[in-house]
This record gives C-alpha cells, sequence and structure tokens, in this order.
C-alpha cells in the first residue's frame, strides 16, 4: 500500500500536466519538484523562496533590504518529464518566460542558450521519441554573466527586485503541427480605420493553406453593446507556403467607428487567426487597441487629443518575491491602486515587466514607458553591450508590442557616453516597429546637453543650460545636482511659476525625471509585512537607533509630520508642471516607497503600496487628475494689510472640452492669539464663474482679489490665521491655506525679558537672578554642534548623496525632513500651526541653525527638526530651559533674516509673548556647563554604513571640482 502511494507521487512529478490549447497545438507544463545543485527546489520559484544556500547571516545593512538567502552563480535544475506519444511529428518549444542567462540540455546535449532577461526564452527542441527525457536548465545569475552596465539596472540589481537565480512565471514545452503560426503583429492605422495584422508562418513543406482572421471587441472592455454593422471585417485567404518561414499581411476594416484605445476606455480588440493547412491545423489570438500614439510639438497626443503623463516610476518593488508578478490580476491590482492617485502612466526604469503587466495595463488604461536593462556608460567598442542591446529590443517588440499600453521606449537610465551608438540603436529599433515613441534614455547626461536629434521625446530634470533654476523640470534636485536643491528650497514658496522657459529649448515632449524624491520617516509597523525572501533589518537598525538617540517613541509623530509636508510637496511639485502649457508630464520617484540605494523611503506609499496615511487618494487627486483647479499667486504668506490676489488656473487634460461653474469660497480655518479667546472669526466669502477650456490646454479662467485690510478690520491688532481657499468645480476640487499675519511695526515689547546672542558671563548672572532670557546664538558660534537649514524633506537619501556630494566637491544637505512640535504650545499662540512644515516655515526654516541635543537625555525641543534615519540626531531651533533661578528660551533662527517677512516677525513676536507671559515656566532643568557645551560643543556624527553607490557620474558637470 505503501509502495503503491510512492509511485502515484512519482508518477505526479514526472508526468506534468498537459493542457489542449488551440487546434493543433499542446503544452506540456514542467511547474513543481526539480532535483539543482543546491537542493531539491519548486519551479517556477527562485532559490530564494526554495532557501537554497547558505542562510544569510548579515543583519547590519542598513542601504536596502536583506536577501535571507542570497546566492550568485550558476545553478543546474534537472527534471525527467514523460514525452506523450501525442507529441510525435510535432515542433517541440521549450518555453521559459523569465529566467536570466540560461544553457538548455537535454538527456545530456546541450540544446541552446539565452541571455534575454526581459522576454521569453524560446528553445526549439529535437524531434523527441515518446517516454522519458531529462531537461536540465543551468541558470547563470553571477556577475560575469551580463555587462557592467546591466548590473547597475533594476533588471539585475539586489535593490529592489534581488538579483534572483531561477525561473519565474510559466514554464513549458509546446508542440504544435509542422505548419503553425510562429507569431502576428498588429499595426493599427486610426485615420485609415483599418488594423494591418501580419502573421509569420513556419512550414515544413511547400503547400497551400486557408489563412482566416476575425476580430471583435472584448467584451470586458466596452463601454456598450456595438452594433453589428460597426463590427471589424472577416479575412479568409487561400495562400501559398514556401518551406521555412513566410511573411503574411492582412488588412482589417474595423469598421465605420472603431472603438478607440485611451487611459479613459481602454478599449480592446481580439484578433484571432486560423490556419488549415491539409491535416493540419494551427491558430494564434492575441488582442490590440486602436490608437495612434504621438507628439505635436511640446505635448503628448493619443487619437488625435492631447495626453498629459502624470507618472509613476517603477523600480521592480515586490519585498515578498523579490521579482515582479507574473498574473494579471496582480498587476490589475497595483494599477489599479496608482489611479486611485490619479496616475495614468508607468515608467519601468531600467526594466520591462513580464506580459502580465502589459495585459494588466492595456485594460486599466496605462500608458507604459519600458526600458532596456541599462544605467551607466554606452561605449562603442563594447560589443557584448551592443549585441545585448539589440538582442533585448528586438525580443521585448516581438513580445510586448501589440500591447496598446505599450506606447514608449528608452534605451535605458541616466546613461552617458557614444550619443551616436545611442542614436544607431533608436534609429534601428523604430525602423522595425514604429508603433511607439523612442528616446535615447531618461535623464541621460542628467540633462545637461538637452534633447538629442532622433529622439522622440525627452526625459530629464533639466533641458540643458540655464541660469539659476531656469531650465529645471522639476522642483527639486540633491544638493550635489543644483544649487541649495533646486526651486522648492531655493526660492520663496509661491505658485506663479512654471517651466515654460526650460521647454521652450526642446523641440520635442519633455517629461520630468523622477521628480519628488522626498523623504519620509518610516512606519516602523511596515516592519511585519515582511514574511517572505527579503528582511528589513535596515528599519530595525533605524528603529533601534532612534531608540537609542531616546525617541523611540516618537516614531509615529516623525512619520505623520514628515508624510503630510511631503505630501504639500508633492502637490507644489505637479502643479508646476500643471501649470505649464504644453508640458509633457511627470514620473513621481515614487508613490511608493525605494527600498533599496540607502533606503530612499520616498513614498506616500509604502513598499507594498500601502497607505502611511499621509495624504488620502482624495486629497491626492485634487493635484493629480485629468483636470486640475489650481490658484496662481505670489506668496503663501501675508500681512493683514495685503491685498490677496489670485489668479484661478485650470489645466485641461481630460477627454473633451470643459465647461463648467467654478465656485470658490474663501474662510478663517483657524485664529490665534486673542482673538481664539474672543471667539471671533470673519465670515467667509465666495464666488461662482462660468468656465470654459479647451481640450489640452492649461487656461486662466478668473482672479480673486480681496483687500485683506477691509476682512480683518474688526480683528484684534495681534491676530494670526490661516485662511483656506477652496475651489471647485464639477468632480474637481483643490484646497490652498494663506498664513496671514497682523502688520505690527513694533511687535511686542519685551517687557522684563533679557535678549541676548551668547551664553556670557551676564547671561550667567540673570539667570541666576531669576530673570527670563531670550537667547538668539550666533549662528557661527553655535556652528559646530548644529546643522545647517533645510526646508524641503532631504532628497533621496542622505547616505548616497552625502557621498556623491562628497566626490564632485559640492555642498552637502543639511538633510533633515521636517519640523515638528506641538501647535498647542503657548510658545506658538500668535503663530497657528500645523506641527510640522508648511509654506509658513520656509525663511524659519532657511535662516536656522538646529542644535544637536542628543546629549540632553529625555527633553524634547519645542521645534524639533526631523533628522534622517542614517544620522537620527535630537534637533532643535526652539527649545527652553529653567537655568539657575531663571528660564531660557533659545531659538536659532537669525531674526536679522526673517524680521523683514511677515512670518518671520509673527514667529518672533509669539516667542517674545511667550516669554513675556506667566506660562513661560521651563520645567527641563540644565546646568549651566551643559548649557556651554550643547551651544558651544562639537557633535559626534558616526561614520555613515552601507557603502551606497549611485552609478551616474555627477562629476562632469557645471560646479564639480
Amino acid at each position: 500500500m505503501e509502495k503503491k502511494h510512492l509511485s502515484i507521487l512519482l508518477a505526479a512529478v514526472l508526468a506534468p500536466l498537459i493542457l489542449h490549447g488551440e487546434p493543433g497545438r499542446d503544452s506540456l507544463f514542467l511547474d513543481g519538484e526539480w532535483k539543482s545543485s543546491l537542493g531539491t527546489c519548486i519551479l517556477p520559484g527562485t532559490t530564494d523562496e526554495n532557501r537554497l544556500g547558505e542562510r544569510n547571516t548579515c543583519r547590519d545593512l542598513t542601504s536596502g533590504l536583506t536577501r535571507l538567502y542570497p546566492f550568485e552563480g550558476q545553478v543546474s535544475y534537472t527534471r525527467t518529464v514523460d514525452i506523450p506519444a501525442s507529441f510525435s511529428g510535432k515542433r517541440l518549444t521549450l518555453v521559459l518566460e523569465r529566467t536570466k542567462p540560461c544553457t538548455i540540455s537535454l538527456d545530456g546535449k546541450t540544446v541552446g542558450s539565452d541571455s534575454c532577461l526581459l522576454a521569453p526564452h524560446r528553445y526549439e527542441l529535437p524531434a523527441l521519441q515518446p517516454g522519458r527525457h531529462e531537461i536540465t536548465l543551468t541558470v547563470d545569475n553571477s556577475p560575469s554573466a551580463v555587462p557592467e552596465q546591466v548590473r547597475s539596472s533594476h533588471a539585475w540589481s539586489e535593490s529592489t527586485q534581488t538579483n534572483w537565480n531561477g525561473v519565474i512565471g510559466s514554464m513549458f514545452i509546446q508542440a504544435a503541427d509542422p505548419v503553425f503560426i510562429s507569431s502576428m503583429d498588429i499595426y493599427p492605422d486610426v485615420k485609415a480605420g483599418t488594423a494591418e495584422v501580419r502573421l509569420e508562418v513556419v512550414s515544413d513543406r511547400k503547400c497551400k493553406a486557408e489563412i482566416s482572421l476575425n476580430t471583435i471587441p472584448e467584451p470586458a472592455s466596452c463601454d456598450a453593446q456595438i452594433p453589428s454593422s460597426s463590427l471589424p471585417s472577416a479575412v479568409a485567404e487561400t495562400v501559398r507556403l514556401e518551406k521555412g518561414l513566410n511573411s503574411l499581411s492582412f488588412v482589417v476594416d474595423m469598421g465605420p467607428e472603431p472603438l478607440l484605445w485611451s487611459e479613459f476606455h481602454p478599449h480592446l480588440y481580439e484578433f484571432r487567426a486560423e490556419l488549415s493547412a491539409g491535416i493540419y491545423r494551427d491558430a494564434l489570438s492575441g488582442h490590440a487597441g486602436m490608437r495612434e500614439f504621438s507628439s505635436d510639438g511640446s505635448s503628448f497626443t493619443n487619437n488625435g487629443l492631447d495626453v498629459f503623463l502624470r507618472g509613476k516610476h517603477d523600480a521592480c518593488v515586490f519585498p515578498l518575491t523579490g521579482y515582479p508578478p507574473t498574473d494579471t490580476e496582480s498587476w490589475r491590482k497595483l494599477f489599479s491602486k496608482a489611479k486611485e492617485y490619479g496616475i495614468n502612466h508607468y515608467r519601468f526604469h531600467s526594466w520591462t515587466p513580464p506580459e502580465a503587466a502589459f495585459e494588466a495595463a492595456d485594460r486599466e488604461g496605462i500608458y507604459l514607458q519600458v526600458e532596456l536593462p541599462l544605467w551607466g556608460a554606452v561605449e562603442r567598442e563594447n560589443a557584448w553591450l551592443d549585441r545585448l542591446v539589440r538582442r533585448e529590443a528586438e525580443r521585448i517588440s516581438e513580445e510586448y508590442g501589440n500591447h496598446p499600453s505599450f506606447v514608449m521606449f528608452s534605451l535605458g537610465n541616466e546613461l552617458h557616453g557614444d550619443t551616436g551608438l545611442m542614436a544607431e540603436w533608436t534609429e534601428e529599433f523604430r525602423r522595425a516597429d514604429g508603433r511607439r515613441l523612442y528616446c535615447f534614455g531618461s535623464n541621460n547626461n542628467l540633462g545637461w546637453e538637452g534633447p538629442q536629434a532622433g529622439e522622440d521625446f525627452f526625459v530629464a530634470c533639466r533641458v540643458g543650460w540655464g541660469e539659476a533654476f531656469s531650465s529645471h523640470t522639476r522642483t527639486t534636485f540633491a544638493f550635489a545636482d543644483a544649487e541649495d536643491g533646486g526651486i522648492l528650497n531655493g526660492t520663496r514658496p509661491g505658485t506663479r511659476g512654471d517651466y515654460s522657459h526650460a521647454i521652450a529649448a526642446s523641440p520635442v515632449p519633455v517629461i520630468s525625471h523622477e521628480n519628488c524624491q522626498f523623504q519620509i520617516y518610516p512606519d516602523y509597523s511596515e516592519i511585519g509585512k515582511y514574511t517572505g525572501v527579503l528582511y528589513p533589518y535596515n528599519l530595525e537598525i533605524f528603529r533601534q537607533r532612534l531608540t537609542d538617540a531616546g525617541m523611540g517613541d516618537r516614531a509615529s509623530d516623525f512619520c505623520r509630520a514628515s508624510g503630510r509636508f511631503a505630501a504639500e510637496c508633492f502637490k507644489a511639485d505637479f502643479e508646476y508642471a500643471l501649470r505649464t502649457p504644453g508640458f509633457g508630464g511627470f514620473q513621481v520617484l515614487d508613490l511608493q516607497d525605494y527600498p533599496g540605494q540607502g533606503t530612499a523611503l520616498v513614498g506616500v506609499l509604502d513598499s507594498f503600496m500601502d497607505s502611511k496615511g499621509a495624504v488620502t487618494p482624495e486629497e491626492f487627486r485634487q493635484f493629480c487628475s485629468p483636470l486640475v483647479l489650481m490658484a496662481s499667486f505670489d506668496d503663501y504668506c501675508l500681512y493683514s494689510t495685503d491685498t490677496l490676489d489670485i489668479d484661478i488656473i485650470v489645466s485641461n487634460y481630460t477627454e473633451q472640452d470643459f465647461e463648467n461653474l467654478l465656485s470658490w469660497r474663501l474662510s478663517v480655518s483657524s485664529v490665534s492669539g486673542l482673538s481664539e479667546e474672543m471667539g471671533y472669526c470673519p465670515g467667509p466669502v465666495s464666488g461662482k464663474t462660468g468656465v470654459s477650456v479647451r481640450q489640452g490646454e492649461v487656461s486662466a479662467v478668473g482672479n480673486i482679489r480681496l483687500p485683506l485690510a477691509g476682512y480683518f478690520k474688526d480683528a484684534p491688532g495681534d491676530m494670526a490665521c490661516v485662511m483656506t481657499l477652496e475651489l471647485s468645480a464639477g468632480e474637481y476640487s483643490n484646497v490652498y491655506d494663506f498664513h496671514i499675519y497682523p502688520d505690527s511695526a513694533d511687535g511686542f515689547s519685551c517687557g522684563d525679558i533679557v535678549i541676548a546672542d551668547a551664553a556670557d558671563d551676564n547671561v550667567r548672572e540673570l539667570l541666576w537672578e531669576g530673570r527670563k532670557v531670550l537667547l538668539f546664538p550666533s549662528h557661527e558660534d553655535i556652528a559646530a554642534n548644529s546643522l545647517g537649514g533645510l526646508f524641503t524633506p532631504d532628497y533621496w537619501n542622505w547616505s548616497m548623496f552625502r557621498r556623491v556630494s562628497e566626490r564632485a566637491g559640492k555642498e552637502i544637505s543639511p538633510g533633515t525632513l521636517s519640523v515638528i512640535n506641538d501647535p498647542g504650545h503657548p510658545a506658538f499662540s500668535l503663530f497657528p500651526n500645523e506641527g510640522h512644515s508648511s509654506w509658513q516655515w520656509w525663511s524659519i526654516a532657511h535662516a536656522s541653525r538646529p542644535l544637536i541635543m542628543d546629549n540632553i537625555k529625555g527633553y524634547t525641543p519645542v521645534l524639533q527638526v526631523i533628522d534622517n534615519i542614517e544620522r537620527c540626531h535630537k534637533l532643535g531651533i526652539v527649545a527652553e530651559f529653567a537655568v539657575g533661578n531663571g528660564s531660557l528660551l533659545i531659538c536659532t533662527t537669525d531674526i536679522g533674516k526673517v524680521s523683514g517677512t511677515p512670518e518671520g516677525k509673527a514667529f518672533v513676536n509669539s516667542l517674545l509673548h511667550y516669554a513675556a507671559s506667566p506660562e513661560f515656566k521651563p520645567s527641563y532643568r540644565l546646568e549651566w556647563d551643559d548649557l556651554l557645551l550643547l551651544l558651544y560643543g562639537e557633535a559626534e556624527t558616526g561614520e555613515i554604513t552601507g557603502g551606497v553607490e549611485n552609478p551616474t557620474d555627477y562629476s562632469d558637470y557645471p560646479g564639480a571640482e
């Protein structure tokens, strides 16, 4: 009985599932148990999933997630299969959907090799007698298997998907009749209302064949029932086949009003070709969409309508498996989540996803830009790289070319080197398949060289050279790449600017490259989600550092504050692009975190595409939608005697002209000072205007002008408030906050408060006398124990770009993320705020030097600055202590730099008001020597771990030493 049970199990292993498919074709699936050179395993799968090789004992990696069972090298996978009698006389093909460089052996003899990374491997097998045969797959993921430029890419690197070894997706042997259809390519012609279908038929003899071609709309993609009179025509022809490969072409009339594919209506047609040649039968089906994705000047168009690409960068972040899913449903779920946040476009950074992603994007209406697996230098003399590039591009076009979502093709990421060779490659690919647009690479030469002849579009952070930020096409940079980190950190906040000057230098559409790299402090509750092949020891280390720094209980607060501020920065960046007439779009990095390259937690979603609570999809869509209502104004911060002057702008990239009634409402959402105690709050003002904006246009549609002196005429003199502007039209809305402050020339009386700029003997005596001291220390004096002022969240991660700056001889970013405070603290009674950075903090943050307060145990600064996860200092701009018999309030803002701004004056006045009030009674006692150490000591910062490198070279561009 036991032996019989064993034989049944053995038979299940040796006799894979046979699937009867199209007429003339059967498939023998190879899923199941295999023997490998590392041990028994299950394929499809990877060595990581099968826990082959040695368990990783390294637990101190902070540069990314940790592979629990890493392996690099050659692995042989062997299995015995039963070839059925029905396969006799058939053409046999072994298909591996996705793997690494691989060699196939059959019964001990080599059959073939393939190094393709981003398309299925297809190996033609010799004729096999029915019965048992041994198949061996030798898969190589060692560094020597691919050129250096490929090892940097997301098709290979450890940063995200991991350099796995194995086979993923489907794996099977397909048997076809000797006369069969090997491929079907579909070329839609929207203007003509036709589709050319190109078939390749392989025949083992000269013969006649009947070919029929039927085309029907896919029901799931149709908005309504299609009249029979509008259905595509059927084609039936008799053709003469030669021995070998035969190329055939048929034109299908798609009907008088064919359904068009777009982000709004992802209509698809199924094309089915059937072949009959004597006793042989074959059929091949595929789907396509009627679309013409093109460019018109600086704009993209789809079927004649202007398109703005609201893009998400994709770096193959799949922490449970370490590789991308190969089923359509998983990809539809991902794309649906992205669409909730207004995304209509994906850029796959230096990799191309499996077939399932294209299938899902076709159905969800997502425009895809895919890339070859390249990141680094392109060298003409590198014959190995040249062969790989040409072969990879050919296979990608062959496998995925019919998909209407496949609209753009790039050579890779941040390439440099031989532009002439890039042009040769691109022209070759375009001649072979003109169904999409091509570029030489994303952010090549960091944008400094501008678009090149032969590119259909340009993806970059800048368009060539320009003074200050004039050539920039995103608002934020690393300090290594732009002075002061770019527009958002380097210029006073307002919403008048756009990229018109930059894109005027480009003859093709421009897409902003990898914008919004705003760090958000980790949500450590995410750690429990890592139940697969990767583990976040990096997050555990960062969490422990926070605990060791005495701030372990602040993690969720840091995540919330930095996340909310980052969401505001996303809005500012997106709207900068949306205000630009004729701009092509953006490719945000990222909606989700990037857990590699130093741990770059730059997403409003975590690595699993789950929300961090920073912003809701509804809030995000206010500034990331086909139509966005925007307010254009000079400044977020005003005096109560100023005039609020706002232009209303609408960007319309829906599928039709927009005609609607736009409503606006201005109201005071929070007040401070005596007005709050008195219950004073002026009422709202509102208005309506009819708007008409043509499709594809960015138009000013109205103006709001409100003299604030009249509006606040009855307000107490100390009143500061937040005014909220709400815009709405149809299903669209948007919100802006303005910070209004009293215009008081004299400010508040200092009373008995002593204002000082140094903790000298005089201050010591005053404190021992029981006096109140407000200390604004000189930045020069506290430089050794403080950091520079930074407004925007640090770019990407501090670890990597600190090194980049050092190598390039550039300024190092201060590396901080946001301010955080208790907005109810009496120090802010005249300075209403949300407890995290917002536009009112710009001048204050810039003009401050946050003190490093690591040695002040158990203390939370009144106004704290969140440090990056690598360094983890306790930082303070405002702090209060009981010293001697007195009370000390410290502020490291340079009041001379902010006194001319509404928010700066209000901030200082609020501190003065607090210091003069009875509420100023600090409870934390600090000894005089500890105070001197805090102000004038020298901070200790540990060595940065991880050895994070960036394949992009920043040294050859302006400002590098």
